[in-house]
């Protein structure tokens, strides 16, 4: 690396304060870093003291987002239910609402002790308290909040919070319900003697019995919850092997009553509750594949196990298509909701069988993804979508009660910023906004934080992972990586005053699938990307493709990876224009043996592809990142892998690799546990200055006790010499995964984490 560049005078650097507020709520930060430098290379001194100030927080979730179930109605008539994000560390919460929409949140999980990220639906014990369970969290190690198995708990209609139990392993508990002998009831679809999922019972002061493990075989495994018939035992179903259902007394002993055969009866059974006790003494439920066509049924069940079909799913365009769960209402029918269609759907199903449609759901108006449905006392449905909860009348006619306004300003920011003409920074969060797909912000140099656009998951997209690119005509342009038209992911256009338009939405096929990267616009005018599948190449859904898009959204692929041994596939990083006038760009890995991998790839402007380095298992360097071209015509990139803590090279034009420096080797030994080692998250900036700057983020943690987890995330310089110099090290779990930095105008560093940080509600 040329050593004559001009550096950046010591009189830059200046500290500044920095204020953390009391409370400690996770989201994401921007924020900058100055430089000191001394002529001829880095001052260590200058370097280990960089001024660091935050400009912003970003606010978290504020109330709750992302409903995890459905709704149930308490005895109080308040409408209680979950959420898997949102609330104070955005692992989850429990909230009560109103029939009008008045929503109180009552818990907020903070993960070490109550557990994180709640899955199923609240059960009201006899004793009027709310019970449920998380699916992971609830060890006792602060520094890893989702690091347990789970929990079971119970929470008052007040808000008091009691874990009954805490799982030693993830098991994925289901729904709990309460038998008539007072104990709690439920399956977990993991754990147990044979890895296949339990059964257990316990009592509202937390004492828990394992009645039962499922062997996998003639029984199945993963099973679904339980109901309880007028004859006192308990019903169920399991999903795996083609599926079975069962009845089991309440001290364990289990009873194979049906086993699936995916043909005329069904396969795979599934819903939030195995199976529903109807009102005609029955049990019924739903299937997933097999029947008449193929693709599942509601199916009723005499309690001797007899199967008789209800209804055969005969298509995608089928009211019941994708169905996910099932009650019966009032009038005797069957209501439910499903994902089918473009954003859900729910349906009525009579007793003689016939299915009607009753309301589709479109993202960016009622959510996506519905959850679930209750028939409340006023003899209306309530349930929850994505980002709404909603009212149904028994014509069909949907309501959205309240709208859950998740992180405002975004939240998880995963692309490096860029510095507009206009001297401000411009970013993206992948999470957050109001439909929590993800945001555009604006941030001045002072601080001054602005939201230009939310994404709604509908058109215009959703999840936006890679860097913004201003275009010679003063917008920016970018991609999401879900959703749009085909819900494959857009390209889009956007003004500095928050005006977007969405220029091409990916379909899957020749064009390619789920941009990760941002665009880059070449001196050509037009613009170059990649996705990570599509294009009709080999793999699953296609191997990724590289395509050339003009600034009025004309898009041509110019190359789709087609796997094998050779080939690479699956490019994640944005490409990079180098001074030959030739496109290079990474892959993740290569379809052979290697279990790594990865390449470097030359694209010409015209669109022949050559593999210009394929890393191999012997350099432990698989998965390259985005790629920086240095003053000294050289490219260099960082890597990332388990085990040996990854490394930053330098390659020439022609593909001759070496290792610039290691980014740290990180075993760990102390606690006497199992050492796991988080794969290294590097990323390389060339700054104005002709210097690299680069970004590491490091976990370890224990795979047996005592658990514990330590990090590593620093923002380094890349000295002349090759060698790496800290710049500041982040501290605690307040900042974290720190994204490339930019270097701005001012000569100052500016970049983002996507979690840690504090905010004010």
């Amino acid at each position: 690396m040329n050593s004559q560049v001009a550096l950046v005078p010591a009189c830059r650097q200046r500290r500044e304060s920095r204020t953390r507020p009391a409370d400690n709520r996770r989201s994401a930060w921007v924020c900058r870093l100055a430089v000191a430098w001394c002529v001829g290379g880095l001052s260590s001194t200058a370097a280990a003291q960089a001024p660091f100030s935050v400009l912003h927080n970003l606010t978290g979730y504020s109330d709750s987002a992302g409903p995890a179930a459905g709704l149930i109605q308490g005895r109080d008539g308040y409408l209680y239910g979950s959420t898997s994000k949102g609330g104070t560390f955005n692992l989850g919460t429990i909230f009560r609402v109103t029939t009008t929409g008045a929503l109180t949140v009552l818990h907020s999980f903070e993960g070490v002790a109550d557990g994180a990220f709640p899955s199923t639906a609240l059960l009201e014990g006899a004793d009027g308290n709310f019970y449920g369970s998380t699916r992971v969290g609830g060890a006792a190690n602060a520094s890893c909040r989702t690091c347990g198995g789970g929990t079971l708990f119970g929470v008052t209609p007040r808000g008091g919070f009691t874990v009954l139990h805490r799982f030693s392993e993830q098991r994925l508990p289901s729904v709990l319900v309460q038998g008539t002998d007072g104990f709690l009831y439920g399956t977990t679809s993991g754990g147990g003697n044979y890895s296949s999922g339990t059964a257990f019972r316990l009592t509202t002061a937390g004492d828990f019995t394992e009645l039962h493990s499922f062997n996998g075989s003639s029984e199945g495994s993963k099973p679904l919850g339980l109901t309880q018939g007028s004859d006192g035992n308990f019903y169920g179903t399991t999903r795996f092997d083609t599926g079975s259902a069962f009845r089991m007394t309440p001290n364990g002993t289990v009873t194979v009553l049906h086993v699936f055969t995916d043909g005329s009866d069904g396969g795979h059974p599934w819903g939030s509750v195995g199976l529903l006790l109807g009102n005609d003494g029955n049990f019924y439920g739903m299937t997933t594949t097999g029947s008449a066509f193929g693709l599942g049924a509601v199916f009723r069940m005499t309690p001797g196990g007899v199967i008789t079909t209800v209804h055969a799913v005969t298509g995608s365009a089928d009211p019941m298509f994708a169905a996910r769960s099932l009650i019966q209402a009032a009038d005797g029918a069957f209501y439910g909701v499903t994902t089918g269609g473009a954003d859900g759907t729910i349906f009525r199903v009579a007793p003689d069988g016939s299915v009607t449609l009753l309301h589709a759901f479109v993202q960016g108006e009622d959510g996506n993804s519905p959850e679930g449905l209750v028939q409340a006392t006023d003899g209306q449905f309530y349930g929850a979508s994505d980002s709404a909860l909603f009212v149904m009348d028994v014509t069909g006619v949907v309501t959205t009660v309240y709208r859950f306004v998740g992180s405002q300003e975004g939240a998880d920011a995963r692309a490096p910023l860029v510095q507009a003409r206009d001297g401000n920074l411009y970013g993206t969060t992948v999470h957050g906004g109001l439909y929590d797909r993800g945001t555009i912000f604006r941030v001045t140099p002072a601080g001054a934080f602005t939201v230009l656009y939310t994404f709604t998951g509908g058109l215009d997209g959703g999840y936006p992972r890679g860097a913004l690119v201003e275009a010679l005509d003063g917008t920016l342009y970018g991609t999401t990586s879900l959703n749009g038209a085909s819900n494959g992911g857009t390209v889009f256009q956007v003004t500095l005053g928050g005006q977007l338009s969405t220029l091409h939405g990916f379909a899957g096929g020749s064009d390619g699938l789920y941009p990760q990267a941002g665009l880059i616009q070449a001196r050509n005018g037009n613009f170059y990307g990649t996705t990570i599948e599509g294009g009709g190449g080999g793999c699953n859904l296609g191997c990724g493709t590289v395509f050339r898009m003009t600034p009025e959204g004309q898009l041509t692929v110019l190359h789709a990876f087609v796997g094998g041994p050779t080939f690479p596939q699956g490019p994640y990083a944005p490409l990079l224009e180098a001074s030959d006038g030739n496109l290079y760009g990474s892959t993740a890995g290569r379809n052979d043996a290697l279990c790594c991998g990865g390449t470097i790839f030359r694209l010409t402007p015209s669109g022949t592809l050559t593999t210009v380095h394929s890393f191999s298992s012997s350099e432990s360097v698989p998965s390259p990142s985005a790629l920086v071209q240095a003053p000294d015509g050289d490219l260099y990139g960082a890597t990332a892998c388990l085990g040996d803590g990854g490394h930053i090279f330098r390659m020439s034009l022609d593909g001759a690799l070496s290792v610039l420096a290691l980014t740290g080797t990180y075993c760990a030994g102390d606690g006497g546990g199992t050492p796991f080692v988080v794969p290294v998250v590097a990323a390389i900036s060339l700054g104005r200055d002709g210097l690299l700057y680069g970004t590491v983020f490091v976990s370890f943690a224990m795979q047996s006790p005592p658990y514990t987890r330590s990090f590593k995330q620093s923002v380094f310089a890349i000295t002349p010499a090759g060698a790496i110099m800290p710049l500041h090290e982040f501290t605690g779990d307040g900042d974290q995964m720190p994204q490339a930095v930019v270097q701005a105008a001012d000569g100052y560093l500016y970049g983002v984490t996507s979690a840690g940080g504090t905010w004010l509600q």
